[in-house]
Protein backbone atom coordinates (compact mmCIF):
# COMPACT_ATOMS: atom_id res chain seq x y z
CA UNK A 1 0.00 0.00 0.00
CA UNK A 2 1.00 3.62 -0.38
CA UNK A 3 1.05 4.07 3.39
CA UNK A 4 3.36 1.09 3.86
CA UNK A 5 5.73 2.40 1.20
CA UNK A 6 5.67 5.86 2.73
CA UNK A 7 6.49 4.45 6.17
CA UNK A 8 9.42 2.48 4.72
CA UNK A 9 10.76 5.65 3.10
CA UNK A 10 10.39 7.65 6.32
CA UNK A 11 12.41 4.91 8.05
CA UNK A 12 15.12 5.26 5.40
CA UNK A 13 14.41 1.84 3.88
CA UNK A 14 14.53 2.75 0.20
CA UNK A 15 15.16 -0.79 -1.05
CA UNK A 16 12.14 -2.09 0.86
CA UNK A 17 9.91 0.74 -0.38
CA UNK A 18 10.73 0.39 -4.11
CA UNK A 19 8.76 -2.83 -4.75
CA UNK A 20 5.82 -1.49 -2.73
CA UNK A 21 5.71 1.64 -4.89
CA UNK A 22 6.12 -0.38 -8.08
CA UNK A 23 3.11 -2.47 -7.06
CA UNK A 24 0.81 0.53 -6.61
CA UNK A 25 -1.96 0.80 -9.22
CA UNK A 26 -1.63 3.64 -11.74
CA UNK A 27 -3.07 6.86 -10.44
CA UNK A 28 -2.41 9.47 -7.81
CA UNK A 29 -0.82 7.13 -5.27
CA UNK A 30 1.80 5.64 -7.58
CA UNK A 31 2.83 9.16 -8.59
CA UNK A 32 2.98 10.34 -4.98
CA UNK A 33 4.97 7.23 -4.13
CA UNK A 34 7.43 7.92 -6.94
CA UNK A 35 7.82 11.54 -5.78
CA UNK A 36 8.51 10.37 -2.22
CA UNK A 37 10.94 7.71 -3.47
CA UNK A 38 12.83 10.29 -5.56
CA UNK A 39 13.06 12.62 -2.54
CA UNK A 40 14.40 9.78 -0.37
CA UNK A 41 16.93 8.88 -3.07
CA UNK A 42 18.06 12.49 -3.29
CA UNK A 43 18.33 12.72 0.50
CA UNK A 44 20.51 9.59 0.29
CA UNK A 45 22.82 11.35 -2.24
CA UNK A 46 21.53 9.22 -5.11
CA UNK A 47 20.56 11.98 -7.54
CA UNK A 48 20.87 9.76 -10.61
CA UNK A 49 18.51 7.21 -9.03
CA UNK A 50 16.04 10.01 -8.31
CA UNK A 51 16.27 11.15 -11.94
CA UNK A 52 15.62 7.58 -13.13
CA UNK A 53 12.63 7.27 -10.77
CA UNK A 54 11.06 10.50 -12.02
CA UNK A 55 11.77 9.68 -15.68
CA UNK A 56 9.91 6.37 -15.24
CA UNK A 57 6.90 8.04 -13.61
CA UNK A 58 3.82 8.45 -15.81
CA UNK A 59 1.41 10.66 -13.87
CA UNK A 60 -2.25 10.57 -14.88
CA UNK A 61 -3.15 13.74 -12.96
CA UNK A 62 -2.10 16.94 -14.84
CA UNK A 63 -1.22 18.80 -11.63
CA UNK A 64 1.03 15.97 -10.47
CA UNK A 65 2.52 15.70 -13.96
CA UNK A 66 3.67 19.32 -13.58
CA UNK A 67 5.22 18.61 -10.19
CA UNK A 68 7.08 15.56 -11.55
CA UNK A 69 8.26 17.56 -14.60
CA UNK A 70 9.49 20.48 -12.48
CA UNK A 71 11.32 18.26 -9.98
CA UNK A 72 12.90 16.25 -12.77
CA UNK A 73 13.99 19.44 -14.54
CA UNK A 74 15.58 20.73 -11.32
CA UNK A 75 17.50 17.48 -10.86
CA UNK A 76 18.64 17.49 -14.49
CA UNK A 77 19.91 21.07 -14.13
CA UNK A 78 21.71 20.09 -10.93
CA UNK A 79 23.28 17.16 -12.79
CA UNK A 80 24.60 19.51 -15.49
CA UNK A 81 22.03 18.33 -18.04
CA UNK A 82 20.58 21.71 -18.97
CA UNK A 83 19.72 20.62 -22.52
CA UNK A 84 17.70 17.67 -21.20
CA UNK A 85 15.89 20.01 -18.81
CA UNK A 86 15.06 22.46 -21.61
CA UNK A 87 13.73 19.63 -23.78
CA UNK A 88 11.56 18.44 -20.88
CA UNK A 89 10.24 21.96 -20.26
CA UNK A 90 9.75 22.91 -23.94
CA UNK A 91 6.13 21.70 -24.29
CA UNK A 92 5.13 23.05 -20.86
CA UNK A 93 2.89 26.07 -20.46
CA UNK A 94 5.07 29.04 -19.61
CA UNK A 95 4.07 29.70 -16.01
CA UNK A 96 6.48 31.45 -13.64
CA UNK A 97 7.93 28.19 -12.26
CA UNK A 98 8.61 26.77 -15.73
CA UNK A 99 10.18 30.05 -16.84
CA UNK A 100 12.41 30.11 -13.75
CA UNK A 101 13.52 26.54 -14.45
CA UNK A 102 14.21 27.45 -18.09
CA UNK A 103 16.34 30.33 -16.84
CA UNK A 104 18.20 27.95 -14.53
CA UNK A 105 18.79 25.53 -17.42
CA UNK A 106 20.11 28.34 -19.64
CA UNK A 107 22.35 29.40 -16.74
CA UNK A 108 23.78 25.88 -16.50
CA UNK A 109 24.49 26.05 -20.24
CA UNK A 110 26.11 29.50 -20.02
CA UNK A 111 23.40 31.09 -22.19
CA UNK A 112 23.06 34.47 -20.45
CA UNK A 113 20.74 36.20 -22.93
CA UNK A 114 18.24 33.33 -22.83
CA UNK A 115 18.64 33.07 -19.05
CA UNK A 116 17.93 36.79 -18.60
CA UNK A 117 14.89 36.59 -20.90
CA UNK A 118 13.40 33.62 -19.05
CA UNK A 119 13.86 35.26 -15.63
CA UNK A 120 12.41 38.55 -16.89
CA UNK A 121 9.33 36.74 -18.24
CA UNK A 122 8.96 34.81 -14.97
CA UNK A 123 9.14 38.05 -12.99
CA UNK A 124 6.26 39.54 -14.98
CA UNK A 125 4.06 36.62 -13.89
CA UNK A 126 4.97 36.75 -10.18
CA UNK A 127 2.95 38.90 -7.81
CA UNK A 128 4.71 41.40 -5.56
CA UNK A 129 5.05 39.66 -2.22
CA UNK A 130 5.36 36.18 -3.74
CA UNK A 131 8.39 34.55 -2.07
CA UNK A 132 9.57 33.22 -5.44
CA UNK A 133 9.72 36.78 -6.78
CA UNK A 134 12.72 37.74 -4.63
CA UNK A 135 14.67 34.72 -5.84
CA UNK A 136 13.88 35.45 -9.49
CA UNK A 137 14.84 39.13 -8.99
CA UNK A 138 18.22 38.03 -7.58
CA UNK A 139 18.81 35.61 -10.45
CA UNK A 140 17.85 38.30 -12.97
CA UNK A 141 20.18 40.83 -11.35
CA UNK A 142 23.04 38.30 -11.48
CA UNK A 143 22.79 38.20 -15.27
CA UNK A 144 22.52 41.96 -15.68
CA UNK A 145 18.76 42.29 -15.91
CA UNK A 146 16.64 44.60 -13.83
CA UNK A 147 13.15 44.15 -12.38
CA UNK A 148 10.65 45.99 -14.51
CA UNK A 149 12.50 45.40 -17.78
CA UNK A 150 10.43 43.83 -20.47
CA UNK A 151 12.19 40.71 -21.75
CA UNK A 152 13.53 42.47 -24.86
CA UNK A 153 14.53 45.81 -23.27
CA UNK A 154 18.07 44.71 -22.48
CA UNK A 155 18.91 43.86 -26.10
CA UNK A 156 17.51 47.22 -27.26
CA UNK A 157 19.86 49.06 -24.88
CA UNK A 158 22.94 47.00 -25.77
Amino acid sequence: SYQAASEQLKAGKIAEAKPLIAALPEGVYDTLGALELAKAQLDDDKRDDAIATLRATRPQDPALAGVVRDRLASLLIDAGKGKDALALLAPADADARVLQLRGDAHSALGQQAEEREAYAKALVLLEVGDPARNLVELKLAEVGGAPGETPNTHEAKG
